[in-house]
């Protein structure tokens, strides 16, 4: 009777994580199109699975491509399955997130089981977040988010083969997408600090060590797929840089840092997410001032979840600054709440800062809902105008070819360079 009422209790609370998720991404659920999406539909589903995902050594989205082809699903419901399957699949997410944080910290009352899953919602459906459900594959993104987080989770608390587990399942995600590595780490990196007082050094050195070994293995096995199918389909991949060019990469990369925690992928408002992990960071000062080890190694894991997911740019600068490369940095505010949550009790108190604190952290949880709909509306009209474009230039083909009796097979596009590094086609 009790696990039953547990069951759905548990039920109850995801229910609530889909309807407010849906609700937020109502604009990419009734249809939308990325400009992959475009090339989809242009190229065939085959093709595409194929000599894109395959070839980029994403095979479970050219599984998930060449099924849609098998089905002969039209483009617009396979887009919305996919996004549904992604919204789903997102709150399985949240809910294991939440568990995590129950599981070192007991709610005492709705209040704190409220915050908890407020805390957990914000930081998967984050604002970079947003750009894992824009594409059409984003059910497969966000299954490798969740595996990532569920790997991490296993290395950390499964005491019977839970190292075997965890390398099968980042394997899986970033078979899934090789980004979410940062995910992974980053993950790791909290649960261990969460964990601070339970375990000793050497055990939380060998997590690490296993982590960094596991993610390793793991790119280098999506790799060697990507080498084996450019060898079948005699295709080079050339988003992957030499290894000359890996230091000017570097450069790139720490020139560019600042910029793109300041502009966060045009997902979210400027200098905001700056200004709030600045205010969170001084919060957490004053929270852990008397535990200057505790707070040096919070600021350690801070510098890590900014640096990590820009390490794989050093080998590919492709898609630099995008959101769905950066999710461990949308993460990030998220995982600082987790940290009070279970290392404080400063959410439950009741005192000024802990009204400052949770006054703060529900305006963050709000804006980034606003930030949903703002965001996916602009889309929405920006789909809107390419549909009417398209009509025009269809009209003007069909115009052209009655007043001139040809039939025009083949459209050329080409780019003006302009100044201020703009294009116009």
């Amino acid at each position: 009777m009790i696990n039953n009422k547990l069951l759905l209790k548990k039920s109850l609370y995801y229910i609530i994580i889909l309807i407010l998720a849906f609700l937020i991404n109502k604009n990419y659920i009734t249809g939308h199109y990325a400009t992959d999406t475009y090339a989809i539909i242009n190229m065939g589903y085959e093709k595409y699975a194929v000599e894109v995902f395959l070839n980029a050594g994403r095979p479970f989205s050219c599984l998930l491509l060449l099924t849609s082809g098998l089905f002969r699903l039209p483009i617009n419901i396979f887009v919305t399955i996919s996004t549904v399957s992604a919204i789903l699949i997102s709150g399985l997410s949240v809910m294991r997130l939440t568990r995590i944080m129950f599981r070192y910290k007991m709610p005492k009352n709705k209040t704190d089981v409220f915050i908890a899953f407020a805390i957990s919602f914000c930081t998967i459906f984050n604002f970079m977040y947003i750009e894992i459900l824009y594409f059409a594959e984003a059910a497969v993104l966000a299954l490798a988010v969740y595996l990532s987080i569920l790997a991490a989770d296993v290395l950390i608390s499964s005491k019977r083969y839970g190292s075997l587990k965890s390398f099968f399942l980042i394997t899986m995600a970033i078979f899934c997408y090789n980004s979410v590595y940062s995910i992974y780490f980053i993950t790791v990196m909290l649960l261990i600090l969460l964990e601070k007082n339970n375990n000793n050094k050497k055990i939380i050195y060998a997590q690490i060590l296993k982590s960094i070994t596991f993610v390793l293995i793991a790119l280098i096995l999506n790799f060697i797929q990507i080498k084996i199918t450019g060898s079948l389909l005699n295709s080079y991949q050339s988003r992957i840089s030499s290894v000359s060019i890996w230091f000017n990469n570097i450069c790139f990369i720490l020139m560019n840092l600042f910029e793109q925690l300041v502009n966060t992928a045009k997902l979210f408002p400027k200098y905001l997410f700056l200004a709030y992990l600045l205010i969170t960071v001084s919060c957490l000062i004053i929270s852990f001032k008397k535990n200057k080890l505790y707070l040096l190694e919070i600021l350690l894991f801070i510098i890590l979840s900014i640096l990590t997911p820009f390490a794989i740019s050093i080998i590919s600068l492709s898609s630099f600054g995008s959101g769905r490369l950066l999710i461990g940095i949308g993460m990030l505010i998220g995982y600082l709440y987790i940290i009070f949550y279970v290392k404080t009790s400063i959410l439950s108190e009741k005192h000024i800062f802990s009204y400052i604190l949770t006054f703060l952290f529900l305006i963050y949880f709000f804006i980034n809902i606003i930030n949903y709909l703002v965001i996916t509306n602009d889309y929405k009209k920006i789909n809107e105008i390419e549909e009417g474009h398209a009509k025009e230039i269809t009209e003007y083909i069909n115009n052209y070819e009655k007043e001139n009796n040809i039939k025009i097979e083949y459209i050329a596009m080409r780019f003006i360079r302009r100044a201020g590094d703009q294009s116009i086609l």
